[in-house]
């Protein structure tokens, strides 16, 4: 939704904002780069670069829109995967079942994401429906990540509201930045269950209040101005309302 600055990090060392765009100045005048290299915790994290080419409008739909492209993408995917594996979304509910476990978490730049848990099962009995067990063999991680991967570059949803705002393509969808690891047993470095149950549960403690909002709706203008958030957090407010 428009440029903003960074906390980068490779290798465990700290990287410039935006060197690439050192030279580069938006239409408002205002310089695209930033040779600052923001640290953890750094208030400008999040901030646009500039202000007036941030896409609030769009932002603060994709916001409003987000669970619904979630659902939607939980429905699509068993169909996906039914198809990649020869199989009816019947005979695929027959024999393994996906289940999912999400949080939702504002990014800096007040931009909703998710953090998704996806495993498939075996399908459990009709007397035992919270049963678990493992699929058949043929029902792999590569496959469901393959599955996965294709959803979403397939799923969309309707959203007429960017009519509103001048956009001509009226539909949300993911864009590319998905990051897909696999769980398993053990193992450095891997993605263990350990650790990926204290990554979610990390991400299920991080609300809304921590950008400055409240816990009660906005009822007015006063309301608005009187946040404690920064400026940018305001004018997503502002635009909202």
């Amino acid at each position: 939704f428009g440029a903003v600055h960074a906390h980068r990090v490779r290798d465990g060392r700290v990287l410039a904002c935006r060197p690439r765009d050192a030279h580069r100045v938006c239409e408002h005048g205002v310089k695209l780069g930033c040779s600052v290299r923001h640290k953890e915790g750094d208030t400008k994290v999040g901030q646009p670069i500039c202000a007036q080419c941030f896409d609030y409008g769009g932002q603060v739909v994709w916001n409003a829109k987000a669970p619904a492209l979630w659902k939607r993408t939980t429905v699509m995917l068993p169909r996906v995967l039914a198809r990649m594996a020869g199989m009816t979304k019947k005979q695929l509910d027959s024999v393994v079942k996906v289940r999912f476990s999400k949080v939702a978490e504002y990014q800096r730049r007040g931009a909703i994401h998710f953090h998704a848990v996806i495993r498939l099962d075996a399908a459990p009995p009709q007397s035992d429906p919270l049963a678990v067990a493992p699929p058949p063999a043929f029902f792999t991680a590569e496959l469901l990540e393959q599955a996965l991967v294709a959803t979403r570059e397939a799923v969309s949803v309707g959203c007429p509201e960017l009519g509103v705002l001048g956009v001509s393509d009226c539909a949300i969808r993911w864009g590319p930045e998905m990051d897909v690891r696999a769980i398993r047993s053990s193992g450095a470095g891997e993605m263990t269950a350990e650790v990926v149950a204290a990554y979610v549960a990390k991400y299920t403690t991080k609300f809304s209040e921590g950008m400055g909002l409240p816990d009660r709706p906005i009822e007015s203008d006063s309301d608005v101005e009187g946040l404690e958030a920064c400026e940018h957090i305001k004018a997503l407010v502002r635009t909202a309302w």
